[in-house]
């Protein structure tokens, strides 16, 4: 479910209320402020519902270029979840998702052309295309975004620095809404983290497939 943009920009004004009265009609100051918060908290982390996905057709010999979907913004960073006595699985899969064999489909992203190239031939078929959307319009992105209390709040306290941080008066009220929304944003990732895989099991893995404490052991461990 959306987030309700009136509610929330009502929510936003109340919150501000200590320091005036605050327009939140279309197009207003409030309303512009809050697509600020948005694009900080849209790119703050890899969320999944930044995650998108759409097919590629491909053909065996040709590596590329092949074409992405229009509000594609990057590609996705895969993350591994390991776990005792099973096989590597993904949280977040590769931008080309692994063969059932487990064959990997490297791909580049051509910034130039904003197309991608294929490291190892891909066969002839459809490839399933994970990547990071772009955030375009205030009401796409609310539409975009789960209608959570804790998104909310992030919401509320960075439009409210946004909307104060330009006075001199209230310099130090924004700085305050600033931190109090870093708090809750870093909150908030962490409950997704967590909720994504079993704590007790998670090794963190690095570039290599590895744990990522690998790096750290010395001598003759």
């Amino acid at each position: 479910m959306a987030i309700a943009k009136a509610a929330l920009l009502t929510a936003i004004a109340e919150d501000l209320n200590d320091f005036g009265e605050w327009n939140i009609e279309p197009g207003g100051y409030i309303e512009r402020h809050l697509l600020n918060a948005i694009d900080d908290v849209w790119k703050a982390q890899q969320w999944a519902f930044r995650i998108g996905s759409s097919t590629v057709a491909v053909t065996s010999g040709t590596s590329g270029p092949y074409d992405v979907p229009a509000d594609f913004d990057g590609l996705v960073t895969s993350e591994k979840v390991n776990k005792y006595f099973a096989y590597d699985a993904y949280g977040v899969p590769p931008p080309i998702p692994d063969g059932a064999d487990g064959q990997r489909f490297p791909i580049t992203f051509d910034r130039v052309l904003n197309k991608i190239n294929f490291l190892v031939d891909p066969g002839t078929g459809t490839k399933t295309f994970y990547y990071l959307k772009r955030l375009t319009t205030l009401d796409l992105a609310l539409a975009a975004l789960p209608d959570s209390v804790a998104l909310k709040k992030i919401l509320i306290s960075r439009t409210s620095h946004y909307a104060l941080v330009n006075s001199e008066d209230f310099a130090s009220q924004a700085k305050t809404y600033w931190e109090q929304s870093e708090m809750l944003l870093d909150r908030e990732w962490k409950r997704v983290r967590k909720g994504s895989s079993r704590p007790d099991t998670r090794t963190t893995l690095g570039a290599s497939g590895n744990p990522i404490y690998y790096g750290f052991q010395t001598g003759d461990e």
